[in-house]
């Protein structure tokens, strides 16, 4: 199941210097919020409803980051950051797993289809029952290529 976030916090941004090369050398950090309501299948990533020990499977596609031209490569990571537990004591088994984090890019809508965003893509797996819920991903990465003039 494919979920995005409600909200990005703002992002932290450092740029490292590539002087001659026209390149841009970014290294971004920030966190995404999820839904805390179970019934927002799109925005919210929480456990089976009736057997806390099935894990879902969710992929978090995160949009993060400025406008590009063009993005030549990315390393990203991502790592729980919040979590919320309506009823601890009644769960019998809980959990994560963020399995891995791939990237790409999106385009930008017209009148700037020239312009490209970076993508997260993380896998993971939640257990617990529909108590447990992911609240934050944070996210780190470094991404090269060549910005657009409005980022």
């Amino acid at each position: 199941m494919i979920v995005e976030p409600i909200r990005l916090a703002d992002e932290e941004r450092l740029e490292i210097p590539l002087t001659g090369t026209g390149i841009n050398c970014l290294v971004i950090s920030g966190y995404a919020e999820f839904n805390l309501d179970a019934n927002d299948a799109r925005h919210s990533i929480h456990g089976d409803e009736d057997d806390d020990g099935k894990a879902l499977h969710y992929t978090a596609h995160m949009v993060v980051g400025p406008t590009w031209l063009g993005v030549r490569d990315v390393s990203p990571v991502v790592a729980l950051a919040g979590y919320y537990h309506g009823n601890p004591d009644e769960a019998d088994i809980g959990g994560y797993d963020i399995q891995s984090c791939t990237w790409d890019t999106v385009g930008l809508p017209p009148p700037n289809t020239n312009l490209e965003q970076i993508r997260l893509k993380v896998e993971l797996e939640i257990r617990g029952g529909i108590q447990h819920k992911i609240q934050r991903l944070a996210y780190h990465l470094v991404a090269n290529g060549v910005l657009s003039g409005e980022s």
